[in-house]
């Protein structure tokens, strides 16, 4: 994308951002999309639109140069956008999240999905708050930028994913109490099962319920023994939200409550600090909906009523479950009994005959 303000030497436009590439700083272009270049943050961001994806072969320019090719340094080699990248696990890092256990795998899939793909560039230019929804309650791309940098900001390894201590620290960050932050409210080892399988569980059971896009990735975790010696289940299906999950799920939370979602999200920007809003004042209430919308009250109405079918049925497959195994005991004993007086009988010639209620 080119710019003309140079004359016969046009600076070159990210075609993400929309911004100038200055001529000394770097840039990605890609050997797939025709005319398609991405400043260094939106590239390393995974910020992409149109069909540009994260596997596409680019080059990289150590300075980008005017798009006449003067002034441009090509770096050594054309390269493939790695797949797999190294997880960051520096407290210096923008969006270090001290919550992720150490043992999260070093290799994570980078996800290529993202909010942009086919719609147009956000401007810069339009820097200001605008609505965060259209009237039919459809999210509009101010929305979806804002949660795409916030997604950036809590994806720290840079994965494409949130994982459930991420996204658990954001509903914190949002104010959210008790059963309102699922992973945390059920981070409670139980039985033989750690406490984060089983805020886990209670995590996925959430996604499953509202048709929450996610991935699932095998938490592997050191075996941990209790203080009373119990070694603890570590391993299991973890969760990771992607971030059309991210999207979809928080759309549901504004939707549900707008008045109390624009406090949070005026004290999550205010935290945050986000390159993209520096400047912008404070979130007005005129971006959302002044009253829930009442398609997204019948849909939240409706799943709670099938967790508390499923609440039910698991309590009832529980107790059954217990009276089997009660009644198993009672038979094994009663069999014991009779086992030990066969025993008995064998070295006692007067027998006698014992009759077992």
């Amino acid at each position: 994308m080119t710019s003309n303000s140079q004359g016969y030497f046009p600076n070159i436009l990210c075609n993400f951002c929309d911004q100038i590439i200055a001529p000394s700083n770097p840039r990605v272009r890609c050997q797939v999309c025709q005319d398609y270049d991405l400043c260094a943050n939106c590239a390393l961001a995974d910020r992409f639109n149109d069909q540009h994806i994260a596997s596409h072969t680019v080059q990289l320019f150590k300075q980008s140069g005017y798009f006449n090719g003067e002034g441009s340094i090509l770096s050594r080699n054309t390269i493939v956008f790695a797949q797999f990248l190294p997880y960051v696990t520096s407290p210096s890092s923008p969006g270090y999240v001290s919550g992720l256990p150490s043992s999260l795998p070093l290799l994570l899939p980078r996800s290529p999905r993202v909010f942009f793909r086919n719609s147009p560039s956000p401007r810069m230019a339009d820097q200001q708050w605008q609505p965060f929804f259209l009237p039919d309650m459809t999210p509009t791309l101010s929305f979806m930028t804002l949660l795409d940098d916030i997604f950036s900001y809590l994806d720290s390894p840079n994965s494409g994913y949130l994982y459930p201590e991420a996204y658990s620290l954001f509903l914190e960050d949002l104010g959210y109490l008790g059963q309102e932050n699922s992973w945390k409210a059920n981070y409670i080892a139980v039985a033989n099962v750690s406490a984060e399988l089983m805020a886990d569980r209670s995590l996925k059971s959430v996604f499953d319920l509202f048709s929450i896009d996610h991935d699932i990735q095998q938490r592997i975790q050191p075996t941990y023994v209790d203080p009373s010696g119990t070694t603890l289940l570590s391993e299991g299906p973890m969760p990771l939200l992607t971030r059309k999950g991210f999207l979809d799920i928080t759309t549901l939370e504004v939707l549900g409550d707008p008045s109390r979602q624009w406090a949070n999200f005026s004290r999550l920007i205010r935290k945050y600090n986000l390159p993209r809003y520096r400047g912008w004042g404070d979130l007005p209430r005129s971006v959302l909906p002044e009253l829930p919308d009442p398609g997204t009250l019948q849909k939240i109405a409706a799943v709670e009523e099938v967790a508390k079918a499923n609440a039910a049925r698991d309590l009832a497959s529980a107790q059954a479950a217990a009276t089997r195994e009660l009644a198993t005991a009672q038979a094994v004993a009663m069999l014991q009994v009779q086992a030990s007086q066969q025993v008995a009988d064998l070295f006692n010639s007067d027998r006698e005959y014992y009759r077992y209620y």
